[in-house]
This record gives structure tokens, sequence and C-alpha cells, in this order.
């Protein structure tokens, strides 16, 4: 008997989320939080959308290029690119890194073209 007049007077001393009154200027500024929260969340989600979409059109794009690499390895024209040691060693340092960065131009290029030819670098 004592434990439930114990419960019942504690109940009556802490307030409860039932039993708090907020003045009104305290509520207004919450629900106006929430808007701004809510308006967050759908320019996020916007944001999200317009990066899925991007990333949907780079990976369909990659998949169109590799398809036409594939098919010019296939039956396109075939140029390739002889790196003997013996040219290399007569290169200063400068010419290998030059000579390097229009290999990557070119591969880049062909890769993009509209009809690209297969294009090899064999092992030295």
């Amino acid at each position: 008997m004592r434990s439930v007049a114990l419960r019942r007077l504690r109940a009556r001393v802490r307030p409860t989320a039932r039993h708090v009154h907020l003045p009104a200027s305290s509520s207004r500024a919450r629900c106006a939080e929430a808007e701004e929260a809510r308006a967050r969340c759908g320019e996020a989600a916007e944001e999200d959308r317009l990066r899925n979409e991007r990333a949907r059109a780079a990976a369909a794009l990659r998949e169109e290029q590799r398809s036409r690499v594939l098919a010019a390895l296939a039956s396109g024209p075939r140029l390739v690119v002889d790196l003997a040691p013996a040219y290399t060693a007569l290169m200063s340092a400068r010419h290998r890194r030059s000579l390097s960065q229009q290999l990557g131009r070119c591969w880049a290029l062909n890769r993009r073209g509209a009809g690209p030819g297969g294009l090899h670098l064999p092992p030295p």
C-alpha cells in the first residue's frame, strides 16, 4: 500500500511530456525548426537523386565507350607503339615523362572517339 502511494506521489512531482505546457512562442519556434529540417531533408533528397542520375549517366557512357573499344579491338585498325628498351635508353627522364603523357592523351582520345582504333602498347 505504501509503494502505491509513493508511486502516485512521484508521478505528481515529476512532470511527464503530457503535462508540460510550453509557451506559444516556443511551440512556434519548434514548428519553424521542424519546417526548416523538412526543407533541408527535401533538398538533400533532391541532391541525392541528381547525384544518382549523374552516376547512372556516367556509367552508361563508360559502358558505351567500353563496347566501342572492344569492337575496335576486334575489327578496327590497329596501331602498335613500339617501346623497345633500345629507344628508351636513348631518352632523358624528361623525354620519357613527356612520352608517357602523350601516350596517356592518345589512349584517352582514342577511347572517346567515334571510331576508336586498337591501340597496343606491347611490353618491352
